[in-house]
């Protein structure tokens, strides 16, 4: 009697060995559940020849799960967001910054700020610059180069805040040249000859500068001029987007 039952449990052991053979090398419940059996009538046996088994290939795992479309900041303000003076890209539903928390207005706000403040800097240091240019005119004409005449224009255009193109700083830089060669000229350096050959040659090219000049135009344009409006109540310049004067909170139209 004891016999049986050691036998029934030696069987239980390899049945339970088996079969976690068949599991791991990846069949299914029903086929390992058979070799249990086997492994229980047939001992070692069963579970050598399901060690030999070959592993089941599982078929591949196909990620099904579609990854959202990612929109671009150039999108997003295609399609009416708008941009915080945090830098940050927000949709046109969003009343405040993802990023900073600060609403449309504060945000636009303080970007009309930094666009005055650029303004006023850039104004400062074009003014210094027409300074430098009027100093440049007037040894032009204590050195006869220019007339009085043509020094005045020159000296009404910087003091009215006029700006210099490029054409007309070559036009500077051509009398300052044809300066250096009437120095050369007085100083015996070069002929009268060379010198007016020089001079014709100057000449002629700044009334080509001027030509194009004239079709310059000449009135500084602010490129942003259609984003803003001035409240009528206390005159401040405000974004059209505002339904509000940010200084006197006058409703606009």
């Amino acid at each position: 009697m004891p016999w049986i039952v050691g036998a029934v449990i030696w069987g239980f052991i390899w049945g339970y060995a088996t079969k976690s053979v068949m599991m791991n090398k990846g069949y299914d419940e029903d086929t390992a559940g058979v070799w249990w059996l086997y492994g229980f009538l047939f001992s070692f046996i069963a579970f050598l020849v399901a060690f030999s088994k070959p592993e089941v290939q599982q078929p591949p795992v196909i990620n099904t799960v579609q990854m959202p479309e990612v929109t671009s900041d150039k999108d997003i303000l295609k399609k009416g967001g708008w941009k915080c003076s945090c830098g940050k890209v927000n949709y046109n539903y969003a009343a405040t910054c993802s990023s900073c928390r600060k609403t449309k207005e504060q945000a636009e706000d303080e970007i009309y700020q930094r666009e005055q403040e650029e303004q006023a800097k850039k104004a400062k240091e074009q003014e210094m610059e027409n300074l430098k240019y009027l100093s440049e005119y007037k040894q032009l004409l204590d050195n006869g180069i220019i007339s009085q005449e043509e020094f005045d224009k020159k000296k009404q255009l910087i003091m009215n805040g006029g700006f210099f193109y490029d054409n007309q700083r070559k036009e500077l830089e051509n009398l300052k040249k044809l300066a250096q060669y009437k120095e050369l000229f007085e100083n015996g350096v070069i002929t009268q000859e060379d010198f007016e050959t020089k001079k014709q040659e100057i000449l002629s090219a700044n009334e080509a500068e001027k030509a194009s000049i004239g079709n310059t135009d000449k009135t500084s344009v602010n490129k942003n001029s259609d984003r803003y409006r001035i409240c009528p109540v206390c005159g401040k310049k405000n974004l059209k987007s505002r339904k509000t004067c940010s200084q006197c909170k006058h409703e606009f139209e």
